[in-house]
This record gives structure tokens, sequence and C-alpha cells, in this order.
């Protein structure tokens, strides 16, 4: 989800919040709150995760294609063994 509207949303429930506050109405308070705790534990994550791209680096890579060729051979060996 977008930074801008992940924030967007959170401002809009803490001004609905306040709003609820100000004129002592329950109906309009407890979604809100909902609302505004969601929306700060969304805006935490997006700050903890921002920098994670989901991008495998290429060494840890090709140790993953090593192990896997490896694992491969290893059952082919072992399956013809069985023949």
């Amino acid at each position: 989800m977008p930074f801008f509207l992940s924030l967007a949303v959170f401002i809009c429930s803490i001004s609905w919040f306040i709003f609820a506050l100000l004129g002592k109405d329950p109906f309009i308070l407890v979604p809100n709150v909902i609302g505004t705790l969601l929306g700060a534990v969304q805006l935490i994550l997006y700050g903890i995760y921002r920098d994670n791209r989901g991008v495998v680096k290429k060494d840890e890579m090709n140790e993953s294609i090593e192990t896997r060729t490896g694992e491969l051979q290893d059952k082919k060996l072992a399956y013809n063994e069985d023949a």
C-alpha cells in the first residue's frame, strides 16, 4: 500500500476520532479508535519494512542453485543404485 495513502487514512481517522471526543459520540468514537490504532500499526510496519524490496542477492541465489543441483544429483545417484 502506498505510504501517502496510508498516511491520509491515518490522519482522517485521527480527525474523526477528535471530532467524536469533542461531541461525545461513541458511535463515531469506537470505529475511529480502532482505525487510528490500525493506521498507526500500518505506518510503523511501513517504517520497518520500507527498505525491503524482496530482492535476493546474487550470491545467495547462486548458493541456493548449487545446493539444489547437488541434492538432485545425490537423488539421481541413489535412484540409479537401487535399480
